[in-house]
């Protein structure tokens, strides 16, 4: 699991058991969830919502840092009127959908408020908090725009000294490392393009192979979303807009919904068996609900939403291969979505298309209209797996393209301080090592 800091603004940890199963992967215990919380809560300043709504009983204080630079809040609920309505449903079908009332604190499972990398109606971000002009200002940065990496430069002995840019002659030198930063998409491709990846792919692309470290690019894994439609209502889009541009407030101030589920598979789901469960461990959801309510005020009947399901435990693995025509280019983006091989994957979303329906049939929805547009609430469960293939898009959580491993081990990218296999002065510090 991973933080939607960049996309939907939705501030998720992840369980405690993703990060342990961390340090047990790497055999380094620094990556575990009681070695980070201390660093997470020092990167965080949780701020009131900007309704400046009581929210006791919405978020538990101690697991969350107050003095940091990521800005952390819950939503405005103003706007939200069906949210009460969800609220409830944890009072209803407290079995399926328990409430949980902080789900960053290592134990997610349940239904609870969402919360957001926002401080007073605003996205925060790490752009936003670490490169103001509080730190741009300093002698000792320098931040280079509409700049794109196309290379780092290394000798054949696997010592990285320089950056190449686009559409330039001059090489960046360091004195002493550089980190590359780019995400699950442009790290595997700038690690490719500068000769460290699978010796024979890059024997074909012409690249001189400096690193023959075989994991670049490959286990790329993101959370297969799918949207079931209830209902929409554009109009009011443009009250909510302008209700932000005026005073940062309203549902444009936070993330598209109020609150977040996160389920298991029933204990007796057949594909658990043995090695089958694909999540780090009991504290882990397999699918995670995000009722989405749209922007709504009491007196516009009609205003319902939608439910978006994502498998957040996937098997299924895909790649991020160079552009064989032109490798500096965009790369090949597989993201595997349902091709693991017991189809573990199809099975849980169908289970969450299921969960949707239950949670849609809670009492407190009677006398609201909700029309699911597809699939049909009498599909059956092949019908319902052609919707979700035929449906399914990326949620931007792209992860492992330039996975961690234990030291000296034989796959894998970075070891597990971030430092690239076989490589001095190279370092991988995003989303691709998890």
């Amino acid at each position: 699991m991973t933080c939607h800091i960049v996309d939907d603004m939705f501030y998720t940890r992840g369980s405690q058991d993703d990060f342990d199963r961390w340090a047990n992967v790497t055999g380094d215990s620094g990556w575990s969830w009681n070695s980070l919380i201390p660093y997470i809560l020092k990167s965080e300043k949780w701020t009131p919502p900007v309704d400046g709504h009581d929210t006791h009983g919405q978020f538990d204080p101690t697991v969350h840092g107050f003095n940091g630079m990521v800005s952390t809040s819950l939503p405005d609920t103003r706007w939200q009127i069906i949210a009460s309505n969800v609220s409830e449903v944890p009072k209803e079908l407290p079995s399926v959908f328990p409430f949980v009332k902080d789900m960053n604190s290592g134990k997610p499972l349940g239904l609870g408020w969402v919360q957001t990398t926002t401080g007073e109606g605003e996205r925060s971000s790490s752009a936003t908090a670490y490169l103001s002009n509080q730190f741009t200002s300093r002698k000792n940065l320098h931040v280079l725009v509409n700049t794109k990496v196309t290379r780092i430069i290394g000798n054949s002995r696997g010592f990285f000294t320089g950056v190449e840019i686009a559409g330039s002659s001059q090489i960046l030198k360091t004195t002493k490392e550089i980190i590359l930063s780019a995400g699950a998409i442009n790290t595997p491709q700038i690690l490719l393009n500068s000769g460290i990846g699978d010796m024979n792919q890059l024997n074909k692309l012409n690249i001189r192979t400096i690193l023959d470290l075989p994991s670049v690019g490959q286990n790329f894994t993101d959370h297969p979303r799918i949207v079931i439609n209830l209902a929409t209502n554009t109009k009011l889009q443009d009250l909510a807009l302008n209700e932000w541009n005026h005073t940062r407030t309203g549902p444009y101030s936070g993330p598209t919904g109020t609150f977040i589920a996160w389920s298991r598979l029933p204990s007796d789901f057949p594909l658990l068996k043995g090695r089958g469960d694909s999540s780090a461990g009991p504290n882990s959801p397999h699918m995670e609900l995000i009722p989405v309510i749209p922007s709504s005020v009491e007196s516009v009947p009609g205003a319902t939403g939608s439910m978006s399901i994502v498998v957040v435990s996937p098997k299924s693995r895909g790649s991020v291969t160079l552009n064989t025509s032109n490798p500096l280019g965009n790369p090949k983006i597989d993201p595997g979505f349902f091709t693991d091989p017991e189809g573990f994957d199809i099975a849980t979303a169908i289970e969450a298309v299921k969960l949707t329906q239950t949670f849609y049939a809670a009492p407190i929805w009677k006398d609201y209209i909700i029309e699911r547009t597809g699939p049909p609430a009498n599909a059956t469960d092949a019908e319902i797996g052609d919707f979700l293939r035929n449906s399914v898009v990326t949620i931007f959580h792209g992860a492992s393209t330039a996975a961690m491993s234990p030291k000296g081990a034989k796959y894998g990218v970075v070891d597990p301080d971030l430092r690239v296999k076989g490589a001095s002065g190279l370092r991988v510090v995003d989303a691709s090592v998890m």
